[in-house]
């Protein structure tokens, strides 16, 4: 055995708690190497000097801190774990609703504008308009001339000749 393997197990060595085979093979090496041996020495005294340590009790004013310390870890803990769910939960809904707001927008702008239905009549309608308010002496054409126009367009154009002809 090399002295390197026996200096990691010599505190198990003298603690007693390697195996026959492994504890003869460091005895051995042991017999045949000094610096090994002072090694074994030095290491018996800090077990000794370890074992003879007696450790003081603690009184009720060090397990007062010591639980107050902890738990106000523990409370700091709880809170930066709340903070970052509450963090996480925010963000989620801000990203729903704007994916919500910008989804509709976009869907709102490509979809196509559906207009009014007009009644079937609409052009009895708007003639009756157009002479009710605009009198034929101050139209642009003559009256046929628009009637014939009118019945070209779809309801629609209607509504938009008579918006631009009130205005």
């Amino acid at each position: 055995m090399n002295c390197d393997r026996v200096k990691q197990k010599l505190v198990f060595y003298v603690d007693g708690s390697l195996s026959e085979t492994e504890r003869n093979e460091i005895s051995q090496h042991l017999k045949q190497c000094d610096t090994c041996e002072a090694d074994y020495r030095t290491t018996v005294e800090m077990v000794e000097s370890a074992r003879k340590m007696k450790i003081p009790e603690h009184d009720d004013m060090f397990w007062n801190v010591h639980y107050q310390m902890t738990m106000s870890r523990i409370e700091q803990k709880h809170h930066r774990r709340t903070l970052i769910k509450t963090l996480k939960l925010a963000s989620g809904v801000i990203g729903v609703l704007l994916l919500f707001f910008v989804s509709r927008s976009y869907i709102e702008k490509s979809k196509p504008e559906n207009f009014v239905s007009m009644p079937v009549g609409i052009s009895d309608v708007a003639y009756n308009i157009l002479y009710n308010i605009l009198p034929s002496d101050k139209l642009p054409i003559p009256v046929e001339q628009l009637q014939n126009v009118v019945d070209l367009l779809e309801p629609e154009d209607h509504m938009i000749i008579l918006t631009e002809l009130l205005r």
